[in-house]
């Protein structure tokens, strides 16, 4: 048997062991073609794809947008959420949420009970949301309702799941947008300006900045992300703004964490205060009136004050 000097052994197992070390960490191909590397990708960003609950928080403030005049601040807006992912099958999510939205005093960012609409100088009280818990379903054909999983199959969608992913260097961004249109249900108390429908249309544009090694290493489950969000939409039904020209312009920033308390403390304490356990134990929380239910209430409230 031929024996290797010991120098030259010594040099080919240090040989060997840079290569090794070297082949773990190249880069793992991602394919952004595939619509199920997209879905994973999308839950390590959005969530943990091991099961385990995350939260996410964004701040910022909407605006006014009427033909003519230059944007208006209206409020500051804060949001968070929970979120859990369920793997049902290979690149097929369940997906549990819930969040809350809290508009607060555009000046000193305190939770708003009472709001003076610059634009009708009327006063009005701001609904605040809270929302869930929901369930969806992600999936390499789109998104689906729990029937529509069931019936179809985690291929049966007819929309592939992709978003559009840039990387540079050691940093990747992914950009998600959202256009829809719906039927503006008529305010009970306000006679229409015109008998043919109204809709509110919704363009919203989402983009996800995470580290693009936790992305490739499919060891890891979640990413560290943090997200910008633009949209512009109908004016809030609260706002009691009728049929009058313009729009709402959002924007906010963010960041996804492992545990509740990384959360600011600010915005827990509302909660805490408003509806606690909402974002730990959702179905303990009592029953809320629903937005209409809500809107009755305030526009009745109204009636008796102008009387």
């Amino acid at each position: 048997m031929c024996q290797l000097p010991r120098r030259r052994f010594l040099t080919a197992l240090t040989g060997l062991a840079a290569t090794r070390k070297a082949s773990a960490k190249a880069p793992q191909f991602i394919d952004w073609q595939d619509p199920a590397t997209n879905v994973v990708a999308a839950t390590k960003t959005m969530g943990d794809t091991s099961g385990k609950r995350t939260y996410s928080w964004s701040s910022g403030r909407v605006f006014g947008l009427v033909p003519g005049e230059v944007a208006k601040p209206l409020f500051q807006v804060e949001a968070a959420s929970a979120n859990r992912f369920e793997e049902l099958e290979h690149a097929v999510f369940r997906r549990y949420s819930t969040g809350v939205t809290f508009f607060k005093d555009v000046e000193n960012g305190k939770v708003l009970d009472h709001w003076r609409n610059p634009y009708t100088d009327a006063i009005v009280e701001p609904i605040h949301y809270f929302v869930g818990p929901t369930t969806s379903i992600l999936t390499p054909t789109g998104y689906m309702s729990e029937n529509e999983y069931r019936r179809m199959g985690a291929y049966g969608g007819a929309t592939p799941f992709k978003w559009k992913w840039t990387s540079v260097g050691r940093t990747t961004w992914a950009s998600r947008d959202v256009f829809r249109k719906t039927i503006v249900q008529p305010q009970s108390n306000v006679a229409p300006a015109t008998n043919e429908e109204q809709f509110d249309v919704l363009t919203e544009f989402m983009t996800y900045q995470a580290p693009t090694s936790q992305l490739e290493d499919p060891n890891v489950t979640s990413a560290d992300s943090t997200v910008v969000m633009t949209a512009q939409f109908g004016w809030y039904p609260w706002m009691f703004m009728s049929s009058r020209p313009g729009s709402l312009f959002m924007n906010t920033t963010g960041k996804k964490v492992s545990r509740l308390e990384m959360l600011p403390k600010e915005i827990i304490m509302d909660i805490d205060e408003r509806w606690p356990g909402a974002l730990t134990k959702p179905e303990s929380v009592e029953r809320r009136p629903s937005t209409s239910e809500m809107m009755e209430a305030q526009r009745q409230r109204r009636l008796r004050h102008s009387r």
